[in-house]
């Protein structure tokens, strides 16, 4: 039965050859763009879904009004997340990270070998703490713990070092902000999970350059290039924190705001 029905099948398509083929391929595209869209979105929503905790972690935005014009920004100014740990309860944790602003590309050294990497980013010190990754080799308790330590993307590392232990050697790094020795502390992989976060490298921000800015700067008003980051205790009400907030902005940086006009 079932080979009558195919063979009647065959022949009718057969017999509408190119209606047929249009209706084939048109199903085919069809099914494929289905696929990948599903496959995007699924790709898209998986992104820091890995991080301990990641429920309590939460970005600290800006929002501005100029001229009756509503901004929102991903970023901060440098002294708002320390100022948050420091004020409120709720927040157990915070961490920032800037790119190496300026710097497109880094040159590194170690013995004969030089390589040229992108993604040079500086952070706290607490920013594995508040974020998970898995550590190929070091420990995220003190892999940030001095200046001029560098975590390296497990990439970077096979490129520098190959099959060599790169944990406790000194590498080279130059670029406009001088030139330097890391120590390698860590070396880090994404194989728990994707995230938003772009680096190649990691160093303290008390490593020098556009870090050793953000852990001195107190301006509250505009400089909102750094992406800061708190992690919530557990039980932290969010809507009774967030109405905290005018007052923390006023008790802080009100004045700042007023000297540049953004408020009254």
């Amino acid at each position: 039965m079932f080979k009558n029905y195919f063979k009647t099948t065959f022949r009718n398509l057969w017999k509408h050859k190119t209606y047929s083929f249009i209706n084939i391929i048109g199903l085919a595209i069809g099914t494929l763009c289905c696929l990948y869209i599903l496959l995007f979105v699924e790709a898209q929503y998986s992104y820091d879904k890995h991080h301990t905790n990641g429920n309590d972690i939460y970005r600290v935005d800006t929002w501005l009004s100029i001229n009756g014009d509503k901004h929102n920004n991903a970023t901060s100014s440098p002294p708002i997340a320390p100022a948050m740990k420091n004020d409120f309860a709720e927040v157990a944790q915070f961490t920032r990270l800037t790119s190496a602003l300026g710097i497109k590309q880094s040159l590194l050294k170690y013995n004969e070998k030089l390589i040229y990497e992108k993604d040079l980013a500086f952070v706290d010190s607490t920013f594995f703490d508040v974020f998970t990754y898995h550590f190929v080799a070091g420990s995220p308790a003190n892999a940030l713990a001095a200046p001029y330590s560098i975590v390296l993307k497990k990439e970077v590392a096979e490129k520098l070092f190959g099959a060599e232990n790169p944990l406790g050697k000194m590498i080279e790094m130059e670029n406009a902000y001088g030139k330097h020795e890391f120590k390698v502390t860590a070396v880090i992989d994404e194989s728990l999970g994707s995230t938003h976060i772009k680096g190649n490298m990691f160093v303290p921000m008390n490593s020098g350059g556009i870090g050793q800015y953000v852990m001195t700067s107190d301006m509250w008003s505009g400089n909102n290039f750094v992406n800061a980051y708190v992690k919530l205790n557990s039980k932290a009400d969010v809507a009774l924190l967030e109405k905290k907030f005018p007052a923390f902005l006023e008790n802080h940086g009100a004045q700042q705001l007023k000297d540049i006009g953004m408020v009254k």
